[in-house]
């Protein structure tokens, strides 16, 4: 029996977010014939901030409930 928490919930749908922005970057950039390379570099540095604000975001959440935890 696989049953997930609520915490398992949450990570998955920072996945689904995470993913669906990959998914509508990745179709832009398979539009064009000829991607041109700042538009790449730019495409990828918003990914990887996005990536980072949803990583900082789970540790935040993360050390709050920790910290929940101990009071």
């Amino acid at each position: 029996d696989i049953s997930l928490t609520q915490s398992d919930w949450k990570s998955l749908e920072k996945i689904v977010i995470f993913l669906k922005r990959f998914a509508r970057i990745s179709t832009e950039m398979c539009i064009s014939t000829y991607p041109i390379i700042s538009l790449v570099y730019l495409m990828y540095n918003h990914l990887m901030d996005h990536a980072e604000k949803i990583m900082k975001d789970g540790k935040s959440s993360k050390s709050s409930v920790a910290a929940a935890k101990v009071v």
